[in-house]
């Protein structure tokens, strides 16, 4: 099952460095990633006190925002990068 979250994680994580440099994505594809970061991010924070659910939750965010306005680039691969490292730790370990 983390295995699966780690690949979930790092498909998000290549979403949102496309969101960078606004290469169009479909909004439902987009809205369907941010609720599984944010619905994801909630149970872990509630459940583990997680830290690294709070980059879930950015990036969730970020996914809702970005279908209104154009975000800063450097947020969105910041993010991003952050996320990618989280699913390839989920992966590893």
């Amino acid at each position: 099952m983390i295995k699966l979250l780690g690949i979930i994680d790092v498909l998000s994580a290549i979403l949102l460095f496309l969101l960078a440099f606004q290469i169009s994505i479909a909004q439902k594809l987009v809205l369907i990633f941010a609720l599984y970061l944010i619905i994801k991010s909630l149970i872990f924070l509630i459940s583990s006190k997680d830290i690294a659910s709070i980059f879930d939750l950015a990036g969730g965010i970020l996914f809702i925002l970005s279908l209104f306005i154009i975000l800063p680039k450097a947020l969105l691969i910041i993010v991003a990068i952050l996320m990618f490292q989280k699913g390839i730790f989920s992966l590893l370990g």
